[in-house]
Parts: structure tokens; sequence; C-alpha cells
């Protein structure tokens, strides 16, 4: 999911035509995008820097990728994490900067897996009371420290920055487990990392979130109705 992508580790399968008929129009609705963003840019009639440009569309293109299940998400994902790990640092979000290194790591080892035809199938399910309580433990916790170490480094938006980024990577761990309860989380973020975006004036980065938001709701429906079939 730019800023943020939640990497997979289980190579494409068979697509079926609906979903092709979906991504063939969320592709055309992009390169839309992309062309009117690069032109306008170039006339200067688009106020937005050719960093974050850069970013977002190798973000959403990144995204539209894993809708499609094609491995080329990884490469297009790392390229878009690096991006914004500069556009992030530029404008004082370290925390978020940082969290692109992470996700380039992961990234890496998402292209690998799916390389090597690798498959991981995991059941989704539930996340047991007491590993959910050691994250709601540890979360205050690194939120803090991450939030006072911002302020000392003079850190832009010390206390969202860190919020993003420390609720960030535990849902990030929740979803490398495949509980189902990593979509409540992201959907958080990235309500949150829209509100800190627009205060920081990086309106299409918000609008990426925001564009992310609605995936995770997706997401999490889609999830659920899995969780329920499983069960039954």
């Amino acid at each position: 999911m730019g800023e943020r992508h939640e990497p997979a580790t289980n190579p494409p399968t068979e697509v079926r035509p609906s979903h092709r008929r979906g991504v063939r129009v969320a592709g055309l609705l992009f390169a839309i995008t992309a062309v009117g963003l690069l032109v306008g840019r170039a006339f200067g009639a688009v106020p937005f820097s050719w960093l974050e440009i850069v970013a977002v569309l190798t973000g959403a293109g990144c995204v539209l990728l894993v809708v499609a299940r094609s491995i080329w998400n990884f490469p297009v994902g790392i390229v878009s994490c690096a991006a914004y790990l500069a556009f992030f640092a530029e404008g004082r979000l370290f925390a978020d900067a940082g969290l692109q290194i992470v996700f380039i790591a992961l990234s890496l080892h998402g292209w690998i897996a799916w390389a090597r035809g690798r498959e991981v199938e995991l059941s989704v399910r539930r996340v047991p009371l007491g590993e959910l309580t050691a994250l709601a433990a540890l979360f205050p916790v690194v939120w803090f420290g991450l939030m006072k170490w911002l302020e000392v480094v003079n850190g832009a938006a010390p206390t969202l920055d860190a919020f993003v980024t420390t609720l960030s990577l535990a849902a990030q761990w929740l979803l490398n487990r495949r509980y189902v309860e990593t979509w409540l989380a992201w959907i958080v973020v990235d309500q949150v990392a829209v509100a800190l975006f627009l205060s920081r004036e990086m309106y299409l980065t918000a609008a990426l979130s925001a564009l992310l938001l609605l995936m995770c709701v997706s997401g999490l429906i889609e999830w659920r109705h899995r969780l329920a079939k499983d069960v039954t």
C-alpha cells in the first residue's frame, strides 16, 4: 500500500475476467491522472514538487500492480518508498522517512519470494488475546519514545508522525501474521495520515492515503467474509 505498501508473499494466482476488467478501468484512470499531473507540472500548472509526484504515482502504480497480482509491484513500490524517504526527510517527518526503509526491506523479501515461486498459504485468523495484549502494551511505549526523539531532532508534527509510524509497524506485524485485525489498524493509520499530510500541505500524499483507506475498508470486508467462510 508510496508511503506504505502491504508487501505480499504469495505468487500470482489465476485472475477472473471481472477482476481483469476492474484492473483495466483502474489502469485507465491511473494513466489519465498520471498524464495530467506530469503535463501540469511541466507547464507549471500543478503546484506539487516532482519528488512528491514521483512518489505518489509510483505508490499508486504499486497498488494497481498488487491488485493485478503482478510481481512488478515490488520494484515500483521500492522506487516509491525511496522517493518518499527523501520527501518525508525534506518535510522533517523523520519517523515516516525511516519507516520507508522498513518497507523497502519487506518489499525485497516479497520480491524474492515471488521470483522463487514460493507459495505460503496461511488461513485468515483473529489475533490471539495474548499477542494483542503485548502489542497494546508496547504501542504507547514505542509511540512515546519515538515522539520524544522526534522532538529532540526538531521533527515536524512529532506526535502524529510517531503515531502513524508506530501503528504502521504494529499493523504490518498483524498483516504478516494474516490477522484480520490488521485492516482495522491500517484504517486508523490512513485516517490519521490524511490529517497529518494535509497539515503539512502534502496534498497528493494525503489523497493517496485516502485511496489506501478505501482499499483497507474493502480488505476488511473481504477478510471477514473469508474468515466466516473458513469457520463454517
